[in-house]
């Protein structure tokens, strides 16, 4: 019995350390190393609700009218799911406040009086105005093409922006910082970027002529235009132009330490100075037994370990492969062409393109009984100058035909007759006459090589390491220390082409044959012309799908697509899947937004709230904690000790879950504090009433417990239905207050069961639980145990 409550006492002990170092305050945790422990348990922090750090609640209520007579007309095809129109929109501006990069936002939905509403709370939001500006922008769905030249006002908007502004910088009394700080975008598209420290082998073109003859403090007087660098666009890598305005700082000498590596070459001729060091286009045949594997699968620029070969030590550095091929290096193929009318390279051919593929077919069924007859077949038919020659045309490589007859011509045997193959020339019947050998595997490698004593081998790791690994290198360069604000250029990747959310029927998911989700779109009639023009001027290119304003898609547009229908394909799981069409849905239904209502709480009148809470919550702790003391001694200290447990815990579930603190939360959290007591008074109570009848502290204890049991258990167990009800049919407040009081319940019973259980059966057998006076009841004679 001692050993398994020694055991529970130390897991809780254990535990509540645990929760304690997590739930300490954050002057205390900042002291803590920055070892990847310590930063996780730095980085857990409380949630607070705008009530208690101020900002701004903004409530959009959702026009839903157009979305009900879609359900509501004969049109069965054109229905829609309320929920996940309502889910969309609150998604679409999810997307959009996170683009303001405003900390931890909350945004939920909420009914009110029969309407549904989204309700967005900003915290610390700086312009309020702008992000309702972005926030309440109407949810369109638009199909874009990629825009390849800035327009030329978009240009020139820049560039006035970026002349205007530095005007504002040699104004009197002028501030860059703040200026650069104001001006900024979230998008980048206007970047600020303080105090930028480069050395000189590091500036950029536009900046190599201009910051070294400029004076510490000094604003350069002229817009640069220059290049920010590379970008990966749409799988493309694109340059990075732009305009910039620079201040400088500070320039100084200073020591600037950089990694360098050997070249391999360099190092094989210095160590191989009588070697030949480049072996060019090797078979496996040219290499010793005990090397060959590792050179054949070493990648293409990378380097070999060390290789004892006999009394030698080899590396070798890979600088070309050609990987070994079982399809043959070239075929000699002959066929024979049915062209027709329209057919691409062909003239003169009258026969339509249906009565070409007949006579393709009866041409091959013919060959696959007569396949000598190939030659003359060819004279006689082939609409191919080749034809002449018997359709001959000799030997070839991969990479000279087109692929549909490239691929059947070196997928067939030496005289096997091939089944119809379409080109754009016409239809093909093809054999194949010859073929040469499948091509070796070939590398072509540098050479280290050295001979094979513990001194060669230690020095030739050493030399690897400087040249895999490389070394440090410390020299004197001017070093600058500048402010830069940076105005983007860059074009657009994405231009408006009219189609849009007016011309969209709707989006569903269905499968492809191999059981992969895809998102199935229909247009009506005028979209669907305007999809098809735009799929036909986009084959081989992305179109781009927006959601009010926010890319959501790009798919790659095949083919040109007729008939207002087509299918968006990919690696979509079915959650992305339906996304993907709950998001074309919800752009395509005109359920505008409308701000109904703005609230907003000063930082400081937060702040104030949160002292308030937390003044209270531990004046009502303290309270406790004296009162249970004082009236029942020896165990209302466990108690207490029990309340600190739970405190500790309260605090550890509110930094490690998305859990969001509200002053109604609060108000639940104390509510709780007192519930929990009302746990120990009643175990309590009924552990001094078996005390005082006599019996042992063992005993008592036992007993206290299971006569409290019952009580404890119904009058929790309501509390959490009434927690319930207020959850499922109150607002966003009263959900809060619910949910906190909820969890103070459960972690209530945890510690007046659990915790103060464990706490006092450690009293069992000592002297202290003799004590009648420290247990706070009668003296009476002990019965015996």
């Amino acid at each position: 019995m001692t050993k398994r409550v020694t055991k529970g006492l130390i897991t809780i002990i254990i535990a509540g350390v645990f929760m304690g170092l997590i739930s300490m305050p954050n002057s205390i945790k900042n002291k803590l190393p920055n070892d990847p422990v310590s930063t996780w348990i730095k980085n857990q922090k409380i949630s607070l609700g705008l009530d208690l750090q101020g900002g701004t609640q903004l409530d959009y209520r959702i026009d839903l009218r157009n979305a009900y007579k879609k359900n509501e007309d004969e049109d069965t095809t054109n229905d829609v799911k309320i929920h996940d129109v309502i889910e969309g929109v609150r998604a679409t501006i999810e997307r959009r406040v996170n683009n303001l990069g405003v900390s931890e936002p909350q945004i939920y939905t909420s009914t009110v009086a029969g309407e549904e509403h989204i309700i967005v709370e900003l915290a610390g939001i700086k312009d309020i105005e702008e992000a309702k500006k972005i926030v309440g922008k109407t949810i369109q769905l638009e199909f874009k093409e990629p825009k390849k030249e800035l327009d030329a006002g978009e240009l020139k908007a820049t560039q006035d922006l970026a002349a205007t502004t530095l005007q504002k910088t040699r104004e009197k009394d002028a501030d860059f910082n703040a200026i650069g700080e104001a001006i900024k975008t979230n998008d980048g598209k206007i970047d600020f970027r303080p105090k930028k420290t480069l050395f000189a082998s590091q500036l950029g073109a536009h900046y190599q002529e201009v910051l070294p003859k400029m004076k510490a403090g000094e604003m350069y007087k002229e817009v640069i235009s220059g290049s920010d660098g590379y970008m990966l666009s749409e799988g493309n890598i694109t340059e990075k132009k732009g305009l910039f305005l620079v201040q400088l700082i500070s320039s100084e000498i200073a020591d600037r330490t950089t990694t360098e590596k050997d070249d391999f070459a360099e190092v094989a001729r210095a160590t191989s100075a009588t070697d030949i060091i480049d072996l060019n286009d090797r078979r496996k045949a040219d290499f010793d037994m005990e090397e060959v594997d590792t050179v054949f699968t070493t990648p293409k620029n990378e380097i070999t370990g060390i290789i004892k070969v006999g009394e030698e030590l080899r590396v070798y550095k890979v600088v070309e492969k050609i990987e070994e091929s079982n399809d043959p290096s070239e075929v000699q193929a002959s066929h024979i062409l049915i062209s027709y009318e329209g057919a691409q390279g062909v003239e003169g051919a009258t026969r339509s393109k249906k009565e070409a593929q007949q006579e393709a077919i009866k041409l091959q069924k013919e060959l696959k009984t007569s396949p000598d007859q190939f030659a003359e077949l060819a004279k006689q038919y082939s609409d191919d100058s080749s034809g002449n020659n018997g359709g001959d045309l000799g030997f070839f490589g991969r990479g000279q035909m087109t692929k549909a007859f490239e691929d059947t011509a070196f997928s067939l045997k030496i005289d096997e007759i091939s089944d119809v193959v379409e080109t754009e020339f016409g239809f093909h019947i093809i054999t194949v006459k010859d073929q040469k050998e499948a091509k070796e595997p070939l590398v072509s490698v540098l050479r280290i090589k050295v001979a094979n004593t513990e001194e060669a081998r230690a020095d030739l790791e050493a030399k690897l390491k400087r040249i895999k690994e490389g070394y440090e290198v410390t020299k004197k360069e001017q070093q600058f220390v500048f402010n830069e604000l940076f105005f983007d250029t860059t074009p657009d990747p994405w231009k408006e082409t009219g189609l849009d959310g007016a011309h969209f029927k709707f989006a569903s998911v269905s499968y492809t044959q191999l059981g992969s989700p895809q998102v199935n779109i229909e247009f009506d009639s005028e979209g669907g012309k305007m999809f098809e023009e735009l799929t036909g001027k986009l084959v081989g290119q992305r179109m781009a799908i927006f959601v009010g304003g926010q890319l959501i898609s790009a798919p790659n547009v095949n083919e040109k697509i007729a008939g207002g229908n087509a299918v968006i394909t990919g690696n979509f799981s079915l959650q992305e899947a339906l996304k993907l069409a709950n998001d074309l849905n919800t752009g395509a239904i005109d359920a505008p937004i409308i701000l109904s209502g703005q609230y907003t709480i000063s930082a400081t009148l937060g702040e104030s709230a949160l002292k308030v809470s937390l003044y209270a919550g531990i004046m009502g702790l303290l309270v406790l904690a004296v009162f249970m003391i004082l009236y029942y001694r020896l165990l209302g200290i466990f108690a207490v000790i029990a309340l600190i447990i739970y405190s500790i815990m309260i605090m550890f579930l509110l930094r490690t879950t998305p859990i969001v603190m509200t002053l109604a939360g609060i108000a639940g959290i104390i509510l709780s504090i007192g519930m929990a007591v009302d746990a120990n008074i009643l175990i309590f109570e009924r552990t001094k009433e078996e005390l005082n009848s006599g019996k042992n502290f063992s005993a008592s204890v036992a007993a206290g417990f299971e006569r409290a049991w019952s009580s404890i258990r119904d009058s929790n167990a309501s509390s959490l239905i009434t927690c319930a009800i207020l959850w499922f049919f109150g607002n966003s407040i009263i959900r809060g207050f619910a949910l906190m009081l909820a969890i103070g319940i459960l972690i209530s019973m945890f510690t007046a069961i659990t915790v103060t259980r464990a706490l006092l059966r450690t009293m069992e057998g000592a002297k202290l639980s003799k004590n009648r006076w420290l247990m706070g009841v009668k003296r009476v004679e002990l019965k015996n145990d």
